[in-house]
Parts: C-alpha cells; structure tokens; sequence
C-alpha cells in the first residue's frame, strides 16, 4: 500500500514578500482570505509580470501543489497564507511590520510560520551608517526591538505555532560572537536553519549534496538544523544555477540560493510531521522529530554548520 503525507490540513504562514497569487503551483493551496500585507501601500499579491518574487520562491518550496504546474513543494497539500513584511520592490521592511504579521498568524490558526528574512545588529547599540560610520545609537532602540521581537515570537509559539527562520547569509560563524546579534534567528523558540548545497552537480550527479553552502551564517549558538539551500560558487559557469533551488516566481519558475531557500525546506517538513500526527502534536514534539530524524552530516553531536543534521523529510514522517 502507497504511504503518502502531503501536508493536507496544515496552515503554514509565510512572513515574506507577497505572492503571486494567480501561480498555477501556488493558487490550489492559497489561502486569499486571510493573505494580506502589514506593507503600507502594497497588496499581498504582486504587481503582474514575470519576475523572481522572494515571497513566491519561498512559498513553492513548501507547497507547490503536485500536478499545478512545473515543480512540487515539499509539503504539496498543504494551506499557505501570504503574510507580506518585507517590500516586493526594495526587499526590505519594518520589524513592525514583522510583529504585527507573527500575532496575526498566531491569531489565525498557524500550524508553521515560516520566515526567510533577518538582520545583523550590535547588542550594544552601533550601527554603521549611510557612509560607513559606526555610530551609537543614543535611545537603546536595539535591546527594545529585541524585546519586543521575542514577546512577538513567545507569542505565536505560546500559542503552539512551529517558527522556522533563516540562519542568514552573511558568511559569519556566530559562536563567540556575543556583541552582535541576528534577529529573528537568534530568538528562542525557533528552529533555526542553515544551507547546504552541492558544488558542480550538473557535471556530476554523485557529487556531495551537503556541502555547507558558501554564504550561510553558521554556529553551534545559531543554528539548530540545516536545509537544502543551494549555491553559486561555480559562477559564472553557465550551469552554475544547477547547483541553486528550483521554485516558483511570478508568473514563472527561477533559480535561486540561500539561506531564505533552506529555512522553507524544513517548514515543509513541520507540516508533513504535523499532518502525519493529524494535528495531534505540539510545537516541541515537531521539533524533536525534526532533529532525531535529521541526517547527521558532520558527527553525531552539534555542528557547527548543520545543527543537528540536515533536515530528512521520509524519515521524519516515517519513524
């Protein structure tokens, strides 16, 4: 007999860029009732035309509908809601914005949030200016932000919501780095994810698949479990997008690498592990299976690129 868990039943926030909401792999598990935009002045659904849209890229990861066009997401079946925070023009936003969109989702019933986005800061305050000064902020608005941000967070996860974020592209290894901070991947209550990649698969089908990918953020302080992230280190090598993540756009399918890509990988893999358990499972359980059934690539203990391993989405709805 077929086993098969697609996620059906699980609503999975995405806390991004908007959508395209009219995708063929993207409209059967759209939830348009409750996508919307914290984004002044812009719709959850993104101007028309054939674009890359981060938002949509991350969304057909988790759950590109089987059979709707031309990729599968991780989690086919499951409900994803379009929570825009982040601009589809300049790729930024308010951490306001953010806030308002996790107890939003925490109000509405999310099973998973998922959010591919972050920054760096100074605990103390510094910041680097427009022209590349560091100056100090005067007002402590960093450790309120902070605060506030994990109040946000407790918030959605009191509420039993699985938060998955992105461990970031910045290159850095975190452990000892206690100065400065990345939010919200270095918020408790969430799982965060790191990227591993291949290097040269298009030359070499057998190559590693989990190399740890060029830009991801690492530390044993940081990261809780790695993701298929993909890279582009043999660029400008025409083949080099092969080695990168396969998703959905606006009105279009692209390549893409990233952080952003390995953190809706295990998002998917929460809604396969909440939907095998018919919702019948919390948080921290989605967690512990997440983690005991991850494919340890580097030892058996924490690593300091992969966490406790790479996400495995059969074993994790298997065992």
């Amino acid at each position: 007999m077929e086993f098969r868990v697609t996620g059906e039943g699980v609503r999975v926030f995405i806390l991004d860029s908007g959508i395209d909401a009219e995708h063929p792999d993207l409209a059967p598990n759209l939830n348009t009732s409750l996508s919307t935009s914290f984004v002044p002045g812009e719709d959850y659904n993104v101007q028309p035309g054939a674009f890359f849209n981060h938002g949509s890229h991350v969304a057909g990861i988790i759950a590109a509908a089987d059979g709707g066009g031309k990729v599968i997401g991780v989690a086919p079946k499951a409900e994803i809601v379009a929570v825009k925070v982040l601009s589809e023009y300049t790729g930024s936003g308010d951490f306001s914005w953010l806030m308002q969109a996790l107890v939003y989702a925490a109000d509405n019933d999310a099973d998973v949030i998922n959010m591919s986005l972050g920054a760096i800061f100074y605990r103390n305050g510094f910041y680097y200016d427009e022209f590349g000064e560091l100056q100090k902020d005067p007002t402590n608005e960093i450790q309120a932000l902070i605060v506030a941000l994990q109040r946000a967070v407790d918030y959605a996860y009191k509420k039993g919501v699985v938060i998955v974020a992105s461990a970031g592209n910045d290159g850095v290894n975190l452990d000892g780095l206690g100065s400065v901070i990345t939010i919200p991947a270095e918020m408790n209550n969430i799982i965060t994810v790191s990227a591993s990649a291949p290097h040269g698969w298009a030359y070499d089908t057998s190559v590693n698949l989990d190399e740890i990918a060029s830009y991801s953020n690492t530390g044993r302080s940081l990261v809780d479990i790695a993701g298929p992230g993909g890279d582009f280190t043999l660029y400008p090598d025409p083949n080099y997008k092969y080695d990168m993540v396969l998703s959905t756009g606006s009105e279009a399918y692209y390549f893409a690498a990233g952080t952003s890509m390995a953190s809706p990988h295990v998002a998917g893999v929460a809604a396969l592990i909440i939907a095998k358990n018919a919702g019948n499972i919390t948080n921290h359980e989605v967690e512990k299976q997440l983690i005991k059934t991850a494919d340890k690539l580097d030892g058996n203990g924490k690593s300091v690129s992969f966490g406790k391993g790479r996400v495995n989405a059969y074993r994790a709805v298997t065992e």
